[in-house]
């Protein structure tokens, strides 16, 4: 995979060039859980809205885990793997769609959600890799 590492107070932080981002290695390293981000239902709101804007339909539960259907919850983030993936290997963990980073940062803290904003901006405006 082709990488983007940005940092953030000495975390090397991932993204791919099309800006989605390695969400396990920030969640690990502020302490925070990813199950906890997804079971949020401000969360949940989000990824749905961000599917409808898109027009990206949510993948039936059953067909990705059919052995385990009984277990899996009303909102499934596998579901929407146009937004959320997992690798394996090299960079892996759960990865985000960019569309998702704002909401993200604002789960993992206010530093890091200002962090965010600012290495947008950077990006924007001085078109910094």
């Amino acid at each position: 995979m082709n990488t983007l590492t940005l940092d953030y107070n000495g975390l090397v932080l991932h993204a791919s060039r099309e800006a989605w981002f390695n969400a396990t290695e920030i969640a690990e390293y502020h302490g925070k859980r990813l199950d906890v981000f997804f079971k949020m239902k401000r969360t949940q709101q989000y990824i749905q809205a961000v599917a409808k804007q898109k027009g990206l339909i949510p993948c039936n539960p059953s067909d990705l885990n059919p052995t385990n259907q009984w277990e899996l919850n009303p909102f499934d983030p596998a579901a929407y793997p146009d937004l959320i993936r997992a690798r394996r290997g090299r960079y892996g963990g759960t990865w985000l769609h960019p569309d998702l980073m704002l909401c993200f940062a604002r789960f993992i803290s206010l530093e890091f959600e200002i962090w965010c904003d600012q290495t947008i901006k950077a990006l924007l405006i001085d078109g910094k890799d």
